[in-house]
């Protein structure tokens, strides 16, 4: 699983998980905004059973996921300072990614 992390510094931030085969655990460190967009791999580089772990530490809202060219189900729509971690999984078959756990 690769590492990533990334301090939003601004309202409106933007952030892109890593575009690769890889799963992914996402940090949010020291947020200081409260608003943003994280946008998963493109759906050609997402390989089935593919997994994005993120946490957070501070509180984001709201939060939007883009699923640069697939679904997501059940994404949150805030990120609490109380939130452990958010867990998606890809399935090729559907081109979606599943919020599970």
């Amino acid at each position: 699983m690769e590492n990533q992390k990334y301090t939003p510094v601004a309202n409106g931030f933007t952030l892109q998980v890593n575009n690769s085969f890889n799963d992914v655990h996402l940090y949010l460190l020291n947020v200081t905004a409260h608003s943003g967009t994280i946008y998963f791999p493109s759906v050609q580089n997402c390989i089935d059973g593919q997994e994005i772990l993120i946490n957070s530490v501070v509180s984001t809202n709201p939060i939007t996921f883009n699923g640069n060219g697939a679904t997501i189900v059940n994404a949150p729509d805030i990120m609490s300072e109380t939130w452990f971690y958010c867990r998606f999984v890809y399935d090729l078959s559907t081109h979606t990614w599943y919020r599970v756990g």
